[in-house]
């Protein structure tokens, strides 16, 4: 399976037998939707706030929107020590739905979140997926 990052500006790859397309235009028309308010477009999700010392919220962004709550994505974390933020790629959304229903996301993050791909987010995924974390 071929996943691409968010933050390349656009991804191209292929989930199962699904091609898709991710672009932060998407997002862009998305948050545009929400200001005026409407409703975003499929695959669209909600920070989530958590009840954590460790975590203040995470979002899932999926790489195909059509095929969001059985593919892949990128889940941004925004920590509150220091206010990090931080993308996991790749996470498959059953992981992203234990990790907000954990009954420790700080535990959670050690014991599954790390097994993939992480760093900082990056200045542009900040400005285009943190918006309102």
């Amino acid at each position: 399976m071929a996943t691409a990052r968010p933050d390349k500006g656009e991804a191209k790859g292929t989930a199962g037998s699904t091609d898709f397309t991710f672009t932060k235009e998407r997002e862009r028309e998305d948050q545009r939707k929400i200001a005026a308010g409407e409703e975003p477009g499929p695959g669209y999700f909600e920070p989530v706030y958590v009840d954590s010392s460790r975590v203040a919220a995470i979002r899932y962004v999926p790489y195909d929107p059509n095929d969001a709550e059985s593919g892949v994505g990128t889940v941004f974390v925004r920590f509150h020590k220091y206010n990090d933020p931080w993308a996991y790629y790749d996470v498959p959304f059953s992981i992203y739905n234990e990790f907000v229903t954990a009954s420790s996301v700080g535990r959670y993050i050690n014991a599954q979140m790390n097994s993939y791909n992480y760093n900082r987010a990056s200045a542009s995924e900040v400005d285009d997926y943190f918006a309102g974390m």
